[in-house]
């Protein structure tokens, strides 16, 4: 297991708070609970008739908090919500650069183990799931585009681009998107490369189709970028996210 030890929020001088409300969650809802109805559903060999008499998935429950600084002035930090009932973590906003020298992914990591009440060295097993919702840095918007325009699809649309990542990742794996490149540092870091790795790796788009934007005629120069090496501006309501599924070694997830 990993030994690397953590340094808390509370040694960078910041605050944790629950929130009494969780921003949404749906675009990672649905892979949970997908995912929980895949895994609960009868054997092919089973009969229909116990097939439709399985009990439908719940819905996760989310526990939200807010990390902030001692100073009322400074905004807040971040903001995040856990899952214990599907083992999931979200970012829903994160600007730490100005304001601490604690790392993202050590944020995550306290945020993890605090809320596990796991010991500082130890794997947080149950963790599956983790999430960064409406992304608007602009690097990661930057990479997002292209690895749409990679797979020859439009962004402008409700889509999305699903990268296995089986233990070990190619070269050309695009971990220099911010928030992607964050996790696998917290992955690497913090838990046992030798029994959790990273399994896939979903971008998201929620599309901006109900403004007009990406109707019409579809594909080459559509979403893909101006074909002379500039990169295209994306709407900024555009709403990007990402899904990162962990997978074990010691089970078939």
């Amino acid at each position: 297991m990993s030994t690397t030890p953590r340094k808390t929020i509370q040694e960078y001088n910041l605050l944790r708070e629950a929130t009494p409300t969780t921003p949404d969650t749906t675009f990672i809802d649905n892979y949970l609970i997908a995912t929980s109805i895949l895994e609960s559903s009868p054997s092919s060999s089973s009969s229909s008739s116990s097939s439709s008499s399985s009990p439908s998935p719940s819905p996760p429950v989310w526990k939200s908090f807010q990390i902030s600084t001692k100073n009322p002035t400074d905004p807040t930090l971040a903001t995040y919500a856990l899952s214990p009932t599907h083992n999931a973590y979200v970012t829903f906003c994160v600007q730490l650069t100005r304001h601490t020298e604690m790392r993202y992914r050590d944020m995550m990591a306290d945020n993890i183990f605090s809320s596990l009440s796991l010991s500082p060295s130890l794997s947080p097993l149950p963790l599956r799931w983790i999430g960064v919702s409406n992304i608007v840095n602009p690097a990661s918007r930057t990479l997002f585009s292209r690895i749409f325009r990679d797979k020859e699809k439009n962004i402008l649309d409700r889509g999305f681009v699903e990268i296995p990542c089986p233990r070990s990742c190619d070269d050309d794996f695009p971990v220099a998107e911010p928030f992607t490149k964050g996790i696998f540092a917290f992955v690497d870091k913090y838990l046992d490369k030798q029994e959790v790795f990273v399994k896939r790796v979903v971008f998201l788009s929620e599309g901006y189709e109900e403004r007009g934007w990406g109707r019409g005629k579809k594909g080459k120069g559509k979403g893909k970028g101006k074909g002379n090496g500039e990169e295209e501006r994306l709407p900024v309501d555009l709403r990007l996210d990402l899904v990162v599924e962990l997978g074990r070694t010691t089970s078939s997830s």
